[in-house]
C-alpha cells in the first residue's frame, strides 16, 4: 500500500510531524460537488461512476456533478480525478480556487487496484475532508498502532494520530469496518500486523 492521503504543510502539522503551527481550516463543501476525469482516466469512469451514486446513496444530501464545459476551470473548486502519478490517493478536503486532486494510478497489482470501486470511495471520502478512522484522537482506546512495523515515514503519516480533536467532530462510535480504515496488516509490503 502506498500513500493514500496527500497531506498539506497544515495537514502535517496537525499531526505533529513538523514544527508549522498554522491551523487548517477547510471550507467545506456544498451539498453538489462538481467532479472532472481526466482522459486517461477514461477506462475507469464506469467504476468512478459508481463509488459516486453509492456514497450518494448513503449521503442522501449530497450529489456530484460532472463538469462537461472545461473552457472555464480557472479558480473552480471541483475534485479532479487524473493519474499521473503512482499510487492511489487525494488531497484532504476542499482547495480554495483550485481543484482537489484524487490520483487513480492505472498500474494494476494484487495489492493496489486504483480502479476499484471500494478504492475509489476511500479516496473520495479524503477529498471531501475525512481522515483515516485509526487516526481519529480517540483511537488509543480501540486499536493498538504497532509503529515498529512502519517502515515508511511516507506510510507511517497514513497512521499517525489526528492531534486537533476541535477538527474531528464525526461523533459516533469507533468503526473497526470502517472504509476508512486500515486493516491490521494493510500498510507495509510484508504484511507485519500494523
Amino acid at each position: 500500500m502506498l500513500e493514500d492521503m496527500e497531506l498539506d504543510p497544515e495537514e502535517l502539522a496537525l499531526m505533529g510531524i513538523t514544527e508549522d503551527s498554522r491551523r487548517l481550516t477547510p471550507r467545506p463543501w456544498g451539498t453538489t460537488i462538481e467532479y472532472l476525469i481526466d482522459s486517461p482516466l477514461e477506462v475507469g469512469r464506469k467504476n468512478i461512476t459508481i463509488a459516486l451514486k453509492e456514497i450518494e446513496e448513503v449521503v442522501s444530501c449530497l450529489r456530484f456533478q460532472e463538469i462537461h464545459d472545461t473552457s472555464n476551470l480557472h479558480k473552480r473548486e471541483y475534485i479532479f480525478f487524473k493519474t499521473r502519478e503512482s499510487g492511489c490517493q487525494s488531497q484532504i478536503g476542499r482547495r480554495h480556487e483550485t481543484y482537489t486532486k484524487i490520483n487513480l494510478d492505472l498500474t494494476v497489482t494484487p495489492e493496489q487496484n486504483c480502479l476499484n470501486v471500494i478504492v475509489i470511495k476511500h479516496e473520495v471520502l479524503h477529498s471531501i475532508g475525512f481522515v483515516h478512522a485509526h487516526m481519529r484522537p480517540d483511537r488509543d482506546s480501540f486499536v493498538k498502532i504497532n509503529k515498529d512495523n512502519i517502515t515508511s515515514k511516507i506510510l507511517g503519516n497514513n497512521v499517525k494520530k489526528w492531534n486537533r480533536k476541535d477538527d474531528y467532530r464525526l461523533y459516533s462510535p469507533y468503526d473497526y469496518f470502517s472504509i476508512m480504515h486500515y486493516s491490521h496488516s494493510f500498510i507495509e509490503a510484508d504484511r507485519k500486523s500494523t
